[in-house]
């Protein structure tokens, strides 16, 4: 673990003298302009920094903490994100969350063209689509539990942890081949290395999990994606089904194939999952379907399932339905919370990067979301009569 810190600390620390040197010669050049309008303009050409958060209120019919009925208000997330690009090609992205006072994302990405970029840090691995998608666009805040179960992302898989989805590790990809009037790339990939860990924690073997995707767009409408996770963990606690002990070291091993479908007002994106964990096997699917009948609504049904352990005879499977519309035009498109029929189940999904040329998008995350775009229109608006460089500040949504 000592050797892999120091060797990114030194990557981090030179990309970080980079884009001071960046920064110093943009100051430098144009000695007739003011300082301050120097600052501003590397500011505004350089820096991007964008930002969510989601809140809502919960009433539950039966919660097993409090035995009964039971209602609260909940901020899920309040994430801070900073992306800097101090020279061509490579950029520096950082994201928190306010909330939990957590790093969820910190590395340094080289991307000399869209076919291909190589990244180090810590960031979402290429399994399954909904792990990859932000909150910002996802329609169920809490996410399908399949996904949040087998990606090791709110800690429901006990052995692994809550890894939000992200882990520590070198990583390729790109996409290529455009074909269509639209120009559209036929085959989008990613593969990496990983620790094999959850986010923010050290490794506790000595091995390498690696994990790929590949998507492909044979028509505009259309995007099939699989995925696959092979690598090995250590038990944070005993296997429920007594397949290992704590601390042990044991297979850790999942795929994925699923599918997104997206003409006019409708979209469809579904995946099934299944993983191995020494020798208990899991599966896990679901659909989520979504239809506008206008700018500021969205009407969402989604159905998931999770069977833990197939050997077993019991399993888990929730029903949701979301309807979520807004009274403010447009702000609610793309938005929705979720009931279960579990009680006291609890899921947290948390953001993903916002896309740009070198990651591949799924439709969800590249649709149009027109309540942000007002928002940030209004803001650019308000801050060109501040003098400020108002595209310093980005949205999820123009990513």
């Amino acid at each position: 673990m000592n050797i892999k810190a120091t060797v990114l600390t030194i990557i981090l620390t030179a990309a970080a003298y980079i884009s001071s040197s960046a920064a110093a010669d943009t100051l430098v050049a144009g000695s007739n302009e003011p300082k301050s309008g120097k600052l501003l303009r590397f500011l505004s050409e350089k820096v991007s920094v964008s930002g969510y958060a989601q809140a809502g209120y919960q009433y539950d019919t039966y919660d097993m903490a409090h035995e009964g009925a039971f209602n609260k208000f909940n901020l899920t997330r309040a994430m801070i994100i900073a992306d800097i690009e101090p020279i061509r090609h490579i950029d520096l992205y950082f994201m928190a969350d306010l909330v939990k006072f957590r790093l969820h994302e910190l590395y340094v990405r080289y991307c000399p063209a869209e076919a291909f970029y190589i990244r180090i840090g810590q960031y979402k691995t290429p399994f399954t689509i909904e792990s990859n998608m932000s909150p910002s666009v996802l329609e169920i805040i809490n996410g399908a539990q399949a996904v949040q179960y087998l990606a090791g992302i709110d800690g429901s898989d006990i052995c692994f942890g809550g890894g939000a989805g992200r882990d520590l590790g070198l990583e390729i990809g790109g996409a290529f081949f455009k074909i269509g009037q639209d120009r559209r790339n036929l085959f989008e990939y990613r593969i990496g290395v990983f620790s094999g860990e959850p986010y923010n924690t050290a490794e506790t073997n000595n091995r390498k999990d690696v994990v790929a995707s590949l998507a492909l767009r044979p028509a505009s409408i259309l995007k099939l994606h699989g995925s696959a996770y092979i690598g090995e963990g250590t038990a944070k606690t005993d296997n429920p089904y007594g397949a290992f002990m704590a601390g042990d070291t044991y297979r850790r091993n999942r795929w994925s194939a699923g599918l997104e479908i997206k003409t006019g007002p409708v979209y469809l994106r579904s995946e099934y999952m299944e993983g191995t964990d020494a020798s208990v096997k899991s599966r896990g699917a679901y659909a989520t379907l979504t239809g506008s009948p206008a700018k500021f609504l969205d009407i969402i049904a989604s159905v998931d399932y999770l069977d833990r352990n197939i050997a077993s005879t019991t399993g888990s499977a929730t029903t949701s339905t979301a309807y979520n519309g807004t009274f403010t035009a447009n702000a609610g498109s793309r938005r929705s919370t979720s009931t279960s029929s579990a009680p006291g189940a609890a899921k947290v999904s948390t953001a993903a990067s916002p896309p740009r040329i070198c990651s591949s998008p799924s439709f969800r995350s590249a649709s149009e979301t027109h309540g942000l775009a007002r928002i940030r229109d209004t803001f650019r608006s308000a801050t060109d009569s501040w003098k400020f460089p108002a595209n310093w500040f980005t949205f999820p949504a123009d990513k």
